[in-house]
């Protein structure tokens, strides 16, 4: 067996994912920002997140569409695009980049036996309307169809209230992984995410989608000494996701993920 990776090693490798898919973005002029998390220790740390163990990027849809199609023909052999379209079992609505050196399995879903490697995620930026109504009721759409992504790939030995049990069981036996992706994406898609007033990724809450110059232009912001493209208004940003960023939250919150595996291959 492989021997395990801590925390530094798995920052490593993320950051070497990152650095490549920088490149390829650079010279396909795909648009993409560092997001959520990586964002902030951007920002704050000029880094990761000292205990973090994710990275995040986000691209408005057509670049993001782009980047899907580019990625196999430029990636290095040692990494894999994983994405809704190309991968099965897979249970996200946005893509991975995965080192297949590595095995990492993370707890909530390990009733599905999907075994990945360490990994960058990357979600699509899509558009939405600037009328306040119209916005919520697209989100709540799209978040729909999400949570129905996500049922379909829930645990089917879960306990579960009477009513919604033969919801759960039509939504595995009746549907399928590439029928629900499809609908979604064309969901997702309705709103272009260039000239509309707001973009995002669709998430509960929706403090993530925001007016679309607050992603802006691409801006160079230092990360682990490299410099990476982040949003153009970043207190905006970091403040709707997170309120006062720039302090550090208490000891006992300075968490990573869960995962029940995460080692290199023999």
């Amino acid at each position: 067996m492989g021997s395990s990776i801590d925390l530094k090693q798995m920052q490593k490798i993320e950051f070497d994912i990152l650095r490549t898919v920088h490149t390829l973005c650079q010279e396909n002029h795909i648009t993409y920002y560092l997001g959520y998390g990586t964002m902030l220790g951007a920002v704050r740390h000029q880094g990761f997140i000292p205990w973090d163990d994710d990275v995040d990027i986000v691209m408005p849809r057509d670049d993001y569409r782009r980047f899907l199609q580019l990625a196999p023909q430029y990636l290095p052999e040692h990494l894999k695009l994983c994405h809704l379209g190309n991968t099965a079992p897979y249970n996200y609505d946005f893509a991975k980049i995965q080192d297949k050196r590595t095995i990492l399995i993370e707890d909530t879903y390990s009733y599905l036996g999907i075994e990945s490697g360490v990994y960058i995620d990357i979600f699509s930026l899509d558009g939405y309307p600037a009328d306040e109504k119209k916005r919520r009721r697209h989100h709540k759409t799209v978040y729909f169809w999400q949570q129905l992504l996500a049922m379909y790939f829930s645990d089917p030995h879960k306990k579960r209230s009477l009513w919604k049990r033969p919801i759960v069981f039509t939504v595995q036996h009746l549907l399928s992984q590439n029928w629900i992706a499809q609908r979604l994406d064309k969901v997702k898609s309705k709103y272009p995410a260039t000239g509309n007033a707001y973009i995002g990724y669709c998430e509960k809450p929706d403090r993530v989608i925001m007016p679309a110059a607050v992603y802006g232009t691409p801006t160079p912001y230092m990360f682990e000494g490299f410099e990476f493209n982040g949003v153009e208004q970043p207190d905006t940003y970091l403040r709707n996701l997170y309120g006062d960023y720039m302090s550090l939250p208490p000891e006992d919150q300075r968490t990573a993920h869960v995962h029940s595996v995460v080692r290199f291959r023999d």
